[in-house]
């Protein structure tokens, strides 16, 4: 399974999924960490894992800019919002352009999808071929030390409140669909409360692990449905 597909479907959605994300303090941020760190005189700018450009768009002015990521579908919409920006497909843990820059940037957790630590070890390699001497390179993490919330549970929706959320309960248990609305209530805003709730006996797994939503049955007709329940709680 290539990994490209995990996002397919999800590319022509993330700048709505994410329009919370404020670029221009974020790409502000970004100016003044290389004003204060890099020490190379070029002005060459990689971003690895670029999605849809939505950074590249805000700093194309400023830099001369290579942006990759594995999803041809992020980066036919990063194309087309960024004219004088030059886009390549590549996976950050096999880079090879050829090159080095001046700054190197990889932003909004894409760090995370490398998966292990073999992987994350030949990606920091790459960075640090790709880079000149005195450039820098600016990686942004999933979660810091300090915003880490054991136990936190979070959720991104995007379109109307009928979620559904597919659960595998653990070897031997059961669950009560009502007890995990009612859990999703103490934990959630109430438009993240499902809807319908599918019990599975296992998840489709790509090879790193990762869940397979493309194989996710979109079909509700044989799932817990909240609102014929007769359950009135924070949803309703």
């Amino acid at each position: 399974m290539n990994r490209q597909t995990i996002f397919k479907s999800l590319a022509k959605h993330y700048d709505l999924l994410y329009s919370w994300k404020d670029y221009k303090k974020e790409v502000g941020t970004i100016r003044e960490l290389i004003r204060a760190h890099k020490k190379s005189p070029g002005n060459d700018l990689l971003e690895v894992a670029c999605g849809t450009g939505k950074h590249a768009e805000l700093l194309q002015n400023d830099f001369s800019i290579v942006a990759t990521d594995l999803n041809e579908d992020m980066l036919r919409i990063a194309r087309a919002r960024c004219k004088r920006v030059s886009f390549v497909r590549a996976d950050m843990a096999n880079l090879e352009l050829g090159r080095q820059f001046d700054v190197v940037l990889c932003l909004f957790s894409s760090i995370g999808y490398v998966r292990t630590r073999a992987r994350l070890r030949k990606t920091l390699f790459n960075f640090a071929r790709h880079l000149k001497c005195g450039g820098v390179a600016i990686i942004e993490p999933w979660w810091t030390k300090g915003n880490y919330k054991p136990g936190a549970i979070s959720m991104t929706t995007v379109g109307d409140e009928d979620i559904k959320v597919f659960v595998k309960p653990v070897d031997g248990k059961r669950i009560d669909p009502l007890d995990l609305v009612r859990w999703c209530e103490g934990h959630l805003a109430y438009f993240q409360i499902p809807r319908y709730i599918e019990l599975v006996d296992a998840l489709p797994l790509t090879p790193t692990e990762r869940i397979r939503k493309d194989q996710l049955s979109a079909s509700v007709a044989t799932c817990f449905d909240l609102e014929r329940s007769g359950y009135r709680g924070r949803r309703s």
